[in-house]
């Protein structure tokens, strides 16, 4: 059940990334899993990625599993009841793009600017992509150098998605998908209107499923237009704030149903998840009544 103790100001989204090779947005597991937190009232935007191999409560069946699995059992609908029951919260609006989708958005947006690193492995995860869902073969490779880069769709997505660099984690590639996120959000709002946003939605509607209308997504629009956010974008100023759970120190490798899984180190430790989470949310944790 939904925490309905919670103020409505705030409106939270989850958003689910599917790594589906295919122009579908249902079935298969969420790749990626965040809460878009949108405060109606300043205009302020969260965002909290939640780890997909993290061990959880899923409504309806009786042993833990990896929160990635909701969305295959369930769609939209039990991955929003799931997160609602692990972390006593109120979503009730969901949005599903595969990653092909993500791209095609990307490329109508004319690209975009990511720092990277030397070790960035772009050019070669993209050469494991089949035709035709990588559309532009034959473009220009990253270069190999430090700095600020122009990506094109399916570059920027697979700078969201690559694995495997020594070193790294699960956790660094969900930084850098909020750091994506980040960075397309302070792009768009430079020169962002209501004509602007309208189109912008007409040309995202097609690559989602959602159980928000265009209609919805125009309304919550122009409450962050109204927020002075496109002023704050043009002065350089950030636009969004980040989390992720769980925290350090909260968590340990362990397994369950013959697999790895990320899982809270005890009771207390998911409660400090939950608590941390309200306060990054709403400035307070609230229990549910």
């Amino acid at each position: 059940e939904p925490n309905e103790a919670l103020p409505d100001y705030v409106v939270n989204i989850l958003l689910l990334g599917i790594d589906n090779r295919q122009d579908v947005t249902e079935g298969g597991r969420s790749d990626a899993m965040l809460i878009c937190s949108i405060n109606t009232q300043d205009g302020s935007i969260k965002l909290t990625s939640i780890q997909r191999d993290l061990l959880v409560t899923i409504p309806t069946k009786k042993n833990p599993y990896k929160i990635t699995n909701a969305y295959s059992w369930g769609g939209g609908q039990l991955s929003m009841a799931t997160v609602n029951q692990n972390f006593e919260l109120n979503i009730d609006k969901f949005v599903t793009i595969n990653f092909y989708g993500l791209a095609a958005i990307i490329d109508y947006l004319g690209g975009v600017d990511i720092e990277l690193t030397k070790t960035s492995r772009i050019n070669y995860e993209l050469k494991k992509e089949p035709l035709p869902f990588d559309t532009n073969p034959n473009r220009d490779k990253v270069e190999a150098v430090a700095g600020v880069h122009h990506l094109d769709g399916m570059q920027a997505v697979t700078y969201a998605r690559i694995r495997g660099i020594s070193g790294e984690n699960d956790f660094n590639r969900s930084e850098r998908q909020r750091k994506l996120l980040e960075v397309l959000l302070e792009q768009v709002m430079q020169d962002m209107s209501l004509d602007r946003m309208v189109e912008l939605i007409s040309v995202a509607m097609p690559y989602v499923l959602t159980n928000m209308s265009a209609s919805d997504m125009a309304t919550l629009g122009m409450q962050v237009l109204s927020s002075g956010i496109v002023t704050r974008a043009q002065q350089g100023e950030d636009l969004m704030e980040q989390m992720r759970v769980p925290m350090d120190e909260t968590w340990k490798y362990d397994e369950s149903n013959g697999s790895s899984v990320i899982a809270f180190r005890t009771t207390a430790r998911k409660q400090e998840n939950i608590e941390a989470l309200h306060t990054f949310i709403y400035g307070e944790y609230i229990p549910a009544n």
